[in-house]
């Protein structure tokens, strides 16, 4: 499957390049321009890079990089003009995260027509490894779930429940244009079963309540996305990853 993986990274190179471009202007890529709409969509098209395929434990390793490199425009969009936006006087952790967070928030308006779908395809990307990584952690010896397993598969759980969350938050903020929250909406939907079947039942439970905080925000619209993704976390089924504690 090597043609797939070489294809997306040739993307974002590209899109590395309009960025350095865009940062020489004191900016971002936008969609306005037809080259980065054009690089963005190639980006974001999980039909051709994971609908479309088969994927096997070998493909761990390429599939982690490709859904890195779709992660890391998410944030370099989100995290823009960051040094410049926070104050470097402050120094309590508290404030510097909030003022972070400030940013990011910000960002994310202003971006979301070039952010939305590479943040969908990313989630979908990291969505088709969990079934990899659960055969694999099924075929490990007792002797093999070492302490240092166990602690990379939390910090794993961590960053997944993040993601997830940001985008459950925005999926549900009225600031964001419809089209793009009915995209984040219907990537939610494809990713929740495969998310919550890594996720512990504590973490579950808690983006359920998440989920149903949102309900007065979600347009009739979503409705079948909202009850598949509200299905899929009430499920009390804890398998591989998800019986696996931190200790």
């Amino acid at each position: 499957m090597a043609a797939p993986y070489e294809e997306y990274a040739l993307a974002a190179q590209q899109f590395a390049q309009l960025s350095t471009a865009a940062a020489s202007q004191h900016g971002m890529p936008r969609r306005s321009d037809p080259l980065t709409a054009q690089v963005l969509n190639t980006l974001a098209d999980h039909r051709r890079f994971l609908d479309t395929q088969t994927f096997s434990s070998a493909d761990m390793s390429s599939l982690n990089t490709m859904c890195s490199q779709a992660n890391q425009i998410v944030i370099g969009y989100l995290l823009y003009d960051l040094a410049a936006k926070v104050d470097k006087s402050i120094t309590d952790p508290q404030r510097v995260a909030a003022a972070v967070a400030a940013v990011g928030a910000r960002n994310a308006l202003t971006y979301q027509d070039e952010m939305t779908l590479v943040m969908a395809f990313n989630l979908r990307c990291q969505a088709r490894q969990m079934p990899l990584l659960a055969e694999l952690t099924k075929n490990l010896k007792p002797e093999e779930m070492t302490n240092e397993r166990r602690a990379g598969l939390e910090q794993m759980r961590k960053g997944l429940m993040q993601a997830y969350l940001g985008t459950a938050q925005s999926a549900g903020t009225s600031e964001i244009r419809f089209e793009n929250r009915r995209q984040m909406m219907s990537a939610m939907a494809d990713v929740t079963p495969s998310f919550s079947q890594v996720f512990d039942l504590e973490r579950r439970e808690a983006a359920l309540k998440f989920w149903l905080m949102q309900a007065a925000n979600m347009p009739p619209e979503f409705s079948t996305q909202y009850q598949q993704v509200i299905t899929a976390l009430r499920s009390t089924q804890c398998d591989i990853i998800c019986g696996i504690s931190s200790k």
